[in-house]
């Protein structure tokens, strides 16, 4: 039993590894290659608050979760490119859906932001997971990636080195049954 439960925790180990190889992966590849500064996945995106403009709503370090829309609303928490091509998250003061723009505004803000299209729309924020941002940055750090990956190689070499000399042992032990085997049947 004890084997059994060392065997699953060791994949789950090497599970759990692979999916945050595969995480970084899919970050990078939307982030540098296809230029997309919120990855989306079904519709779905996460990113990290790096600002105070939406305090006491949002804070720095949390983690907010986008989902796409087909309506928004004033008072909705969007989040948008600004003409910069910067991610920002504020609240959504108005929309015009003749004009297709809207004005939006961080919580913190004393004035509005400039006018934007609203094909600049990313999604609403839906879901804040506060101070997960901490968590999401240091699982995309490059030493972060590179450790993980070392100790999973680490206790693949550890895992296949201990197999390896328990089946010697065993080749041993039933090496001498047989010779102990033939020399009492002589």
């Amino acid at each position: 039993m004890k084997r059994v439960m060392k065997t699953a925790g060791r994949i789950a180990l090497f599970l759990l590894i692979a999916l945050l190889i595969a995480f970084n992966v899919l970050m990078i590849n939307a982030k540098f290659i296809l230029h997309q500064q919120l990855p989306m996945i079904g519709n779905v995106g996460f990113a990290v608050v790096l600002s105070g403009s939406m305090q006491p709503t949002l804070n720095v370090n949390d983690l907010i979760i986008v989902a796409g829309s087909d309506s928004y609303e004033p008072g909705d928490v969007v989040t948008f490119t600004d003409n910069s091509n910067d991610l920002v998250t504020h609240r959504l003061v108005s929309i015009d859906t003749d004009t297709k723009t809207m004005v939006t505004k961080g919580d913190a803000n004393n004035t509005t932001d400039v006018p934007l299209s609203t094909d600049r729309l990313k999604g609403k924020v839906v879901a804040v997971l506060p101070y997960f941002g901490v968590v999401l940055n240091v699982i995309q750090n490059p030493a972060f990636v590179i450790a993980a990956v070392g100790v999973m190689l680490f206790l693949l070499e550890r895992s296949y080195r201990k197999q390896k000399r328990l089946n010697a042992e065993e080749n041993d032990k039933l090496r001498d049954e047989i010779n102990r085997l033939k020399n009492d049947g002589t």
